[in-house]
């Protein structure tokens, strides 16, 4: 039998908004605590600001840690458990009447999903500075930048979702997570894998919607997020070790990319003091 739906928040809600076709509640769980088997009547968004916790969808307990976010299908069964320190999350619902069944964005919400890194967390980390500071243009904001998440993330699931890429084209893409930190030329890539440059170039393009440069880039990024989060590196080591030519080349592309610089990223709702202690622990047996 299905568990009835929940509530909004089985947690502790500290503060609730409606913006536009969506329901935004900030909450927090206890630490150590756990939730039994439950459902959401509505498919949402879960920004994690702080804490970890395991989610577990049908026997697999997935680890949720701090600016991860969560894409959940409306009813999809899951348990909970959390860290030692709690948890504190922003929960964004989609109102029903939002996504058409012919809109791509309803198939993105049909499947569980747990992003920890890159355009989609940095987005939402936007989002919740907003809802902290709820001025006169946040709600404008909020919505503007919710819409770009589902965007983001529908773009991801009709990539993941299209027919098999020709094999050298995943070379060409793997040679570009494994050296990204590295000076990467088109003719060097084409010549790797015996393909015309210009040919390399339009199909890689044509599957995943950017250019050689553009993903390069993005992988610089994401590592560069990853490492202000994780590490109290200086801005200028984090640079350098992401490929950048400088801090300044960085921060510019940074913020180009992420709407914050850097230094705002890492400051952000507590980044630097919220990574896990060495004594903390989850029980993450299934």
């Amino acid at each position: 039998m299905r568990p009835r739906f929940s509530p909004v928040s089985l947690g502790t809600p500290l503060k609730s908004l409606e913006v536009g076709d969506f329901i935004l509640t900030e909450a927090s769980y206890p630490p150590s605590s756990s939730l039994p088997s439950h459902a959401h009547e509505l498919p949402s968004l879960t920004f994690v600001v702080r804490g970890y916790c395991l989610e577990t969808v049908g026997r697999r307990p997935r680890e949720c840690k701090p600016h991860s976010v969560i894409i959940k299908p409306a009813g999809e069964i899951h348990s909970n458990k959390y860290g030692n320190t709690g948890l504190q999350c922003l929960l964004i619902e989609v109102k029903k009447e939002r996504i058409p069944a012919n809109d791509p964005a309803s198939e993105m919400l049909k499947e569980f999903s747990l992003v920890h890194d890159g355009a989609l967390p940095a987005l939402a980390l936007r989002v919740y500075r907003e809802f902290k500071v709820e001025d006169v243009s946040s709600r404008l904001a909020m919505e503007g930048l919710i819409l770009e998440m589902l965007a983001y993330a529908t773009r991801k699931t009709l990539q993941i979702s299209a027919q098999r890429v020709p094999r050298w084209l995943q070379e060409v893409r793997d040679l570009c997570h494994e050296h990204f930190a590295e000076p990467i030329s088109l003719m060097t890539l084409a010549q790797t894998v015996g393909i015309h440059p210009g040919h390399l170039a339009r199909i890689f393009r044509k599957q995943y919607q950017c250019t050689v440069g553009e993903y390069v880039r993005r992988l610089r990024l994401e590592y560069a997020a990853r490492e202000l989060v994780r590490t109290q590196k200086s801005l200028t080591a984090i640079a350098l070790e992401a490929g950048f030519y400088d801090q300044s080349h960085f921060t510019n592309s940074f913020k180009a990319h992420m709407g914050v610089t850097p230094n705002e990223f890492r400051s952000a709702v507590g980044l630097t003091s919220q990574r896990r202690r060495p004594d903390e622990h989850i029980d993450d047996r299934p």
